[in-house]
C-alpha cells in the first residue's frame, strides 16, 4: 500500500487522474464529525 502511495505523489500531477477526475479527496474535522453525526455517507 505505501509503495502505491510512492508511486502515485511521484506523478507528474499526483491529485487528478488522466481523464481529470480527483485522486484524492480530503475532509476536515467537521466534515467527517457530520457524518459520524448523521450516519451517512461521504460528502
Amino acid at each position: 500500500m505505501r509503495n502505491l502511495i510512492d508511486q502515485l505523489f511521484a506523478c507528474e500531477l499526483p491529485y487528478l487522474t488522466p481523464d481529470g477526475r480527483h485522486t484524492v479527496i480530503t475532509f476536515d474535522l467537521g466534515d467527517i464529525e457530520k457524518l459520524f453525526q448523521k450516519g451517512g455517507t461521504a460528502v
